[in-house]
């Protein structure tokens, strides 16, 4: 049975019928479950692999922070130490200097 109106053509196979529209839901339905489960999934796998490097990033941190505080101990030696090597030869100047002030 073909129906005809201003140039548009219906056919039957052309309606959907209830049970088009049912199976329809039914395999949407489906497929949205589907896709919820498979995006769930990835969200999992994501948050795993985020957890993981981020546990990484504070052992990097951990070691950088143990490096640091090395640095800080070898500067403050290396500091001490310039001042006793140094404060010496600065008095002796000072000296030096008083000597001639005094007389002159």
């Amino acid at each position: 049975m073909r129906l005809i109106a201003e140039k548009v053509v219906i056919t039957t196979a052309d309606v959907a019928t209830k049970g088009d529209i049912e199976a329809l839901k039914a395999t949407t339905k489906s497929d949205m479950e589907t896709l919820r489960k498979e995006f769930k999934s990835d969200m999992e796998t994501l948050r795993k692999e985020l957890k993981e490097d981020i546990g990484r990033l504070d052992g990097r941190i951990d070691g950088l922070d143990q490096r640091i505080t090395k640095l800080e101990g070898s500067i403050s030696l290396f500091t001490k130490l310039f001042i006793a090597f140094n404060l010496p030869l600065l008095v002796s100047v000072i000296a030096a200097l008083v000597a001639l002030l005094v007389r002159a």
